[in-house]
């Protein structure tokens, strides 16, 4: 009798501070609990914080546990989860015999565990395989891609967003990577041309799939409103969500953005009370991050909704409101769910709200939100703060809020198709573990 196959997620970390990483991540692990029930998983975490020998999953119909899996991205050799030291010991490992490779890789859990995997699949954090975030960002990234790939483990790239690469070097080594992946899947309309061109000559078209994001999958669970009395208390009224991005509002890195982003979401609460006579709801959809280690300021959306809200409060009193608890991705999107409309630059947020078919406008600072949204044939729903003013931009948001029904009608329709593609694609994954 074959034993069940192990299969390691990573790049979906379960305990993310940014919920549109988690939301990948519980995505992939219900598409796979559906279509290979019998297959073991070993799933990213990023930190020992709140260590347990299993996670439990709850899906909208089903529950059920998950391995984790630590890992993330270092250079210091002394960190047992680290991507240097497993690197390091793996590229040994690899090189000796059976046993004293097992003995180099007891140095560290996570290096055992991902050495008996049977296959990888990564998501990269839906679109950190670039240097858009920074270098050590792209770097992190592919320590854990080789590390898999030196191990002799298959490596699927899960639908994701590829670059943009702003240096010859970044490409260079995504384009290294990419070569040795059993699978490729892109989540963007123009994907498989994009990675055509990057790789200078057409690819082969059974190793590089299209795949709608998977986080449109991802089950809302319900949660208490209880503890949510503004939502309560709103819900018979019209309100609109608003996603505030932490990396925007604090500007900590230059995406070639026209306007000022902090000056867009004042005027956007403004419009939303004052003209379109709707009460607003901040919607965070990341939290600091859990590791307090090297990663800098907080720039959460946490902390700048908070900022908005201390600052508008009193100007705004019970027409301006924020959620209170610190919930996963899956309890967001059943509390987005109540929105009438949303605003969002955080494309995950975003999803959450397009995929239970609230109307929604993104604001995008890349390409990969018009790309997303294009291939899962939501056209029309993306507003590119590059290349606009604020006064254009609130103009844009505008028409999509006038059209917002016409929007609905259309999602009412679309999302079922996105959903079978995406069932469609894990199907045939699942066939071929």
């Amino acid at each position: 009798m074959h034993s069940s196959p192990t299969i390691a997620i990573l790049g979906g970390t379960l305990n993310a501070g940014n919920r549109g990483v988690s939301a990948l991540g519980l995505a992939t692990i219900a598409q796979l609990h559906r279509h290979a029930p019998h297959v073991k998983m070993i799933v990213q975490n990023s930190t020992l914080r709140g260590s347990r020998e299993r996670i439990l999953v709850d899906g909208e119909i089903d529950r059920f546990f998950v391995e984790p899996i630590f890992l993330h991205g270092s250079k210091r050799l002394r960190d047992r989860c680290g991507t240097r030291l497993l690197s390091a010991a793996g590229t040994l490992a690899a090189t000796l015999p059976s046993s004293l490779g097992n003995r180099i890789c007891g140095i560290s859990p996570s290096l055992v565990k991902l050495r008996q995997a049977d296959w990888i699949l990564d998501i990269s954090a839906g679109d950190s395989f670039s240097d858009i975030y920074g270098w050590k960002v792209f770097e992190d990234q592919v320590a854990i891609k080789r590390l898999g790939l030196r191990l002799g483990v298959p490596l699927t790239l899960l639908p994701q967003t590829y670059g943009p690469f702003i240096s010859t070097r970044a490409r260079r080594i995504a384009l290294d990577v990419i070569r040795q992946c059993a699978l490729v899947a892109t989540r963007e309309l123009e994907g498989l041309e994009e990675l055509d061109v990057l790789a200078g000559k057409p690819l082969p078209p059974s190793q590089f799939v299209q795949c709608p994001d998977v986080a449109f999958s991802l089950d809302a669970i319900p949660t208490d409103l209880e503890n949510e009395p503004w939502v309560r208390n709103h819900r018979a009224e019209s309100f609109i969500g608003l996603n505030i991005s932490g990396l925007l509002f604090y500007g900590v890195r230059d995406f070639g953005l026209r306007l000022s982003y902090s000056e867009l979401v004042r005027r956007s609460i403004e419009w939303a009370i004052n003209e379109a006579k709707c009460n607003v709801l901040l919607v965070p959809h990341v939290w600091p991050h859990q590791r307090k280690t090297s990663e800098g300021p907080d720039i959460s959306d946490l902390k700048a909704c908070l900022q908005i809200l201390q600052e508008l409060g009193p100007k705004y009193g019970d027409k301006l409101g924020m959620l209170n608890g610190e919930y996963n991705s899956a309890e967001i999107k059943w509390l987005i769910g109540h929105c009438n409309f949303f605003i969002g630059a955080r494309m995950h947020a975003c999803i959450g709200a397009l995929s239970r078919c609230v109307p929604t406008a993104t604001l995008a600072y890349s390409k990969k939100a018009s790309g997303v949204m294009d291939l899962a044939r939501i056209s029309g729903t993306v507003v590119d703060a590059r290349g606009v003013s604020v006064e254009e931009c609130l103009h844009q948001i505008k028409a999509i809020y006038d059209n917002r029904e016409s929007m609905r009608t259309t999602l009412n329709i679309t999302m079922p198709h996105v959903l079978r593609n995406i069932d469609k694609f894990f199907a045939s994954l699942a066939s071929s573990l």
